[in-house]
């Protein structure tokens, strides 16, 4: 089932025709310019000037912006590919990952949210730009930040606890988790006092991420969607305010 699951996911943004044949402009523009610059010296890792009218920046930048966010949502998919091993005890990936298997559980879930908290950072980088260069006002991106905050809210909380202060894990399984763990730590074993049987840390560990792994592509999947409908209509906005007047300061 988690197998099928990760074939299936493919977070991806896609760049709007305009930006694509703005990327084409970029890359002719700096042939020539590469031309131009023969006594460049590359072996620094830096290209020559690119230097393009301002409304195919305005839409390179915005394909840079959408590159960014594509390359966060990669990670997010390794995130779940990784807690895909956790979430069935017969694949046998799971009793060979190195390292133990609770601290990397918790290490995928806090860098998920990590990684998700920086789409809103690069996306805060390219309204700023788009302020200056005048495709949006002063209000709209301050609209645009709050909309885009109050629709994840949810998990830039979290993310925020995180970072900022201590992040108590909750419920049952996470306090069993800990509690066997610990038990482990010091050679003892726990038991169920219905059962009798042995509680084992591998089983709460596959129920667990089981249940975050339904969360976290439900926060990543309408992610995805929201940032594939501004990329529409940033770049439409663009193509209209600039186009009519090109040379707008």
């Amino acid at each position: 089932m988690a197998d099928t699951k990760s074939k299936q996911r493919r977070f991806l943004v896609s760049n709007p025709h305009q930006v694509k044949e703005a990327v084409v402009v970029a890359h002719d523009t700096l042939l020539s310019s590469m031309k131009m610059h023969k006594d460049w010296q590359y072996e620094k890792g830096l290209l020559p000037p690119l230097k393009l009218d301002k409304y195919n920046q305005a839409l390179f930048d915005t394909f840079h912006w959408i590159e960014d966010t594509n390359e966060i949502f990669k990670n997010i998919e390794l995130i779940l590919d990784d807690l895909a091993l956790y979430s069935t005890l017969h694949n046998p990936s799971f009793y060979f990952m190195p390292g133990d298997k609770t601290t990397r559980y918790f290490l995928l879930i806090r860098t998920f949210f990590y990684e998700f908290y920086r789409i809103k950072e690069i996306f805060n980088l390219f309204l700023a730009k788009m302020k200056k260069i005048k495709v949006f006002s002063k209000a709209e991106v301050e609209e645009a930040r709050t909309e885009f905050h109050k629709a994840f809210e949810h998990a830039f909380t979290l993310r925020n606890q995180m970072v900022h202060r201590r992040f108590i894990w909750g419920g049952q399984k996470h306090c069993c988790l800990v509690t066997v763990r610990a038990c482990e730590s010091f050679g003892y074993c726990m038991e169920n006092m219905d059962s009798g049987e042995l509680v084992q840390a591998d089983n709460l560990l596959a129920e667990l991420v089981a249940e975050w792994s339904e969360q976290l592509f439900a926060e990543t999947k309408p992610m995805v969607e929201v940032i594939d409908a501004l990329a529409c209509h940033v770049t439409d906005t663009i193509v209209t305010t600039l186009t009519k007047d090109p040379t707008r300061e």
